[in-house]
């Protein structure tokens, strides 16, 4: 959890960043008087960073983490949930998972095109409206069809996200020496799907027996003793 320094496995960097955030955000919200306006101020810290000292390609010190441009998608969600919340829309939408396939495609494809480097200002403030359209896809409408492995998928996602990485390269490795006649895209098709497959079973053994370890225990209300007759 500390800031700085390098993760095993790399992509748990997000979750110092996320940890972060509940901090913020039960800071804002869940005390009373509610200082909401300390979020605007944390998530405008990487543009006021910017001004003050212009641009920098530093990411790995305490002064890039706590001043990270990912504060302004965190206050941009934050933002966004609040006015959800406040005006309430709720489409029907039949197209809304292919439209957030799309729209999460599109996203990656820009950052590639354009060599956005991850973790910078530049890549945050380029992205941002595909990222607010795709948030408000996601939580302002309502898809017509659900399925139970979309459903599956979708609550095992992080531990799919935690495991994919250091699962894909080493089933490649495997499929490279095993099976070298295997085309490039069956190989890389198999690894993916090692990589959920994976993911999902963490999530099974592991992230699910967390969850249950933290819900709150449901106690049964005491019988009440019968009314006496006269």
């Amino acid at each position: 959890m500390w800031p700085v320094g390098e993760v095993t496995p790399s992509v748990a960097w997000t979750i110092r960043y996320e940890v972060v955030f509940y901090a913020v955000f039960a800071l804002c919200f869940l005390i009373r008087p509610q200082f909401w306006w300390f979020l605007l101020l944390w998530a405008a810290l990487p543009l006021a960073r910017y001004v003050l000292t212009g641009p920098s390609g530093e990411t790995d010190s305490l002064a890039s983490f706590v001043m990270s441009p990912f504060n302004i998608e965190f206050g941009i969600g934050v933002l966004l949930a609040l006015s959800i919340r406040k005006w309430k829309p709720n489409f029907t939408f039949s197209g809304q998972i292919f439209s957030l396939i799309v729209l999460s495609l599109a996203i990656r494809a820009f950052v590639v095109h354009f060599g956005l480097e991850i973790r910078t200002l530049t890549m945050v403030v380029s992205i941002a409206p595909l990222l607010l359209v795709t948030m408000l896809v996601a939580v302002g409408t309502t898809t017509t069809r659900e399925s139970r492995l979309g459903l599956a998928l979708g609550d095992a996602s992080y531990s799919i996200f935690l495991f994919h990485q250091p699962c894909m390269p080493v089933t490649l490795l495997i499929l490279a020496k095993t099976m070298p006649w295997l085309p490039s895209t069956v190989a890389a098709l198999i690894s993916s799907l090692v990589g959920i497959a994976v993911g999902y079973l963490a999530h099974i053994v592991v992230e699910k027996r967390i969850q249950r370890y933290f819900e709150p225990v449901k106690t049964q209300p005491k019988l009440q003793p019968n009314p006496a007759h006269p």
